[in-house]
């Protein structure tokens, strides 16, 4: 255990020759052996799982600076890259969603390649938009300009009444115990 906590912290080879001549670890070879085995186990694992278990392998880059302590003619200061990757179990996903034939006859069949911008623009509701653009210039002057003040609240109502499109039911929460009555309105409401 010694050995590997060397290991990671970067001990110089030196300390870890001494602590191998005198008994207190291992050699850096058995430890770095031990690591290969358990890094090359652990990836026969992950790929057996992978085969039998939906799921995504998260990759990125990693480096580390190696630093040279000691000046020395042809030491030299390098760095180390290598890949780190994590395994994610998908539960409750489709093995059709990996499927790759299925995914090309998706995207053969879609009509993504007829899009065209003046297409996309009639998609966009434009007197929604104008209507919520006009609120928000009138929201802006009435924070800024202090005689305005007085139409914010209307302001504000307009947003929640004339310029709402898609309402979406509210559910209020409270975290509170409701103790009598007068609590009791602030009790969680369901449309």
């Amino acid at each position: 255990m010694k050995g590997l906590f060397n290991f990671a912290f970067g001990v110089p080879h030196d300390v870890f020759t001494y602590n191998c001549h005198v008994a207190n670890t291992v050699s850096y070879q058995a430890v770095r052996h031990c690591l290969e085995g358990l890094s090359s186990q652990e990836a026969k694992l992950v790929m057996k799982k992978g085969r039998t278990v939906n799921g995504v392998v998260v990759m990125d880059n990693v480096q580390n600076y190696l630093i040279q302590r000691d000046a020395r003619i042809g030491h030299i200061n390098t760095m180390n890259v290598g890949i780190a990757a994590t395994f994610i179990k998908l539960e409750g996903i489709s093995p059709n969603a990996f499927n790759f034939s299925a995914k090309m006859q998706s995207l053969e069949g879609s009509q993504r390649h007829q899009l065209t911008v003046s297409r996309l623009l009639c998609y966009i509701d434009q007197a929604h938009l104008d209507k919520v653009m006009s609120l928000h210039w009138l929201l802006i002057l009435a924070n800024y300009v202090p005689a305005l003040a007085h139409i914010k609240k209307d302001i504000l109502t307009s947003f929640q009444t004339t310029a709402v499109t898609h309402q979406m039911c509210l559910v209020l929460w409270t975290w509170r115990k409701l103790a009598d009555e007068t609590n009791a309105k602030n009790a969680p409401k369901i449309c």
